[in-house]
């Protein structure tokens, strides 16, 4: 027989379920009896066994004989907060029913009229195979000093039937605002990025700043997707009405191309920045036979200490190498180097060519580039590829080049591409993924 009005499986829903908080009910998923029909911690147990077959999680639920029959626990709560009330119900099972039948009290035990709609509702369960889970938010009344949190059975035609109990909750609910959330992440790129700024709290606003700066609501309102080509520091904030969220920070590193060391030597200190030299002098720990750093030359004989390149490659490095080198501008004890670190973007890759070309000057073209899925080379014999990424990761490997060459499978991004030409020689390029 088809019960009344369907419960409501998640009532007052709100936005969030803020801050998760210590669930109040003792022993809130019947793992603990006193013996087969006493579960232990709640205050009323009528007509109820301990069951190990149908349950919702863990071990045991709670199997109830209907017939007008309660569960009962008394729950310390204080006036004017709010909180998740909950729990898994399983009625297939056309001669019983269920609701929930909660009240508030006061000191003296008096009953507080609040909530009614939600704890003390008209409607009943209806049958279904599975578990079924009632869920409200509610806030207790001026004077509430305690929760009878309790569910009733019931018969249908005078006959017997079961209910069964799982999970019941009943937490402080505090309200609170999703954190903003960044798209693309953030971290070193190459080339200019469109972000999005979204926060899963429906209806939030969103303010944000660039330039690093904590976010207020008389900050920018966030209304569409922008575009950054050059390095920004964003911090986003949410709100919803009174309330806030944390601030987000997201960093996008742009590195500077270089021409010259005499370039790279003016930027500021900590500037990510690519830079093209020959190595002129390669240090090894002896301990270790590792290269810890390098001497590299650039165009006008200007000579820079490039430090750190075990951390990042397993290069063998050799005098008369052309490198591209991505990294940091740094000094030790007031002497100028390029430095290099795990952090993501910082790369050395090997050029055998007489330089990095851009695609349209050189032996042969990318095209196109920017691409996509595929470029294809055209021009010169090359009959092998390799493509680098960022942090000089070897990240595609292509021996034999036939026809066109997929990147369905590499991120966003700028990568070094080598290419082996017919007659042994190595050529380098920039290319882009868009």
């Amino acid at each position: 027989m088809k019960k009344s009005l369907l419960f409501s499986l998640i009532l007052l829903l709100a936005v969030s379920l803020g801050v998760k908080a210590q669930n109040l009910v003792t022993n809130p998923s019947f793992e603990n009896w006193e013996d087969a029909n006493t579960p232990t911690g709640w205050d009323k147990a009528e007509n109820l066994t301990q069951e190990s077959t149908i349950v919702k999680d863990g071990q045991y639920s709670v199997k109830q004989t209907a017939g007008t029959k309660d569960i009962m626990q008394v729950i310390s709560v204080e006036e004017g907060k709010s909180y998740v009330l909950s729990y898994y119900y399983l009625d297939n099972d056309v001669n019983a029913k269920s609701r929930i039948w909660s009240t508030w009290r006061d000191a003296g035990n008096a009953e507080v009229n609040a909530n009614n709609s939600e704890m003390k509702p008209n409607s009943y369960s209806e049958d279904n195979a599975e578990w079924q889970q009632f869920s409200a938010i509610v806030k207790a009344p001026a004077g509430a000093t305690s929760m009878y949190l309790e569910v009733r059975s019931y018969n249908d035609n005078d006959k017997g039937g079961v209910i069964y109990y799982d999970n019941f909750i009943l937490e402080e609910y505090t309200p609170s605002v999703e954190a903003p959330v960044f798209s693309p992440i953030e971290g070193v790129v190459f080339e200019p990025q469109t972000i999005t700024i979204t926060s899963a709290t429906n209806g939030a606003s969103i303010y944000y700043t660039l330039d690093g700066t904590t976010p207020t609501d008389a900050s920018t309102l966030y209304t569409a997707p922008f575009e950054i080509s050059a390095t920004t520091v964003i911090k986003a904030i949410a709100y919803n009405g009174d309330l806030t969220s944390p601030v987000k920070t997201a960093t996008y590193t742009f590195p500077v191309e270089c021409a010259s060391i005499a370039e790279f030597l003016n930027l500021d200190l900590g500037t990510l920045a690519i830079l093209r030299g020959v190595v002129t002098e390669v240090t090894v720990n002896p301990d270790y036979n590792t290269v810890t750093s390098l001497v590299v030359k650039d165009v006008n004989d200007a000579t820079i200490l490039a430090y750190g390149v075990y951390r990042i490659s397993d290069v063998i490095y050799e005098v008369g190498q052309t490198l591209v080198m991505t990294g940091l501008r740094a000094e030790y004890q007031d002497e100028a180097q390029m430095s290099f670190s795990a952090n993501s973007g910082h790369s050395i890759v090997v050029d055998n060519a007489s330089g990095i070309e851009d695609g349209k000057t050189s032996a042969f073209t990318i095209a196109p580039n920017p691409f996509t899925t595929e470029f294809k080379i055209d021009g010169a014999e090359v009959v092998a590829v390799k493509l680098y990424n960022a942090a000089g990761q070897l990240v595609k490997n292509v021996p034999v080049v036939s026809g066109a060459i997929s990147t369905s499978d590499l991120d966003k991004g700028m990568y070094i591409l080598q290419a082996k030409m017919a007659d042994g020689t190595i050529s380098t390029q920039k290319v882009i993924k868009k």
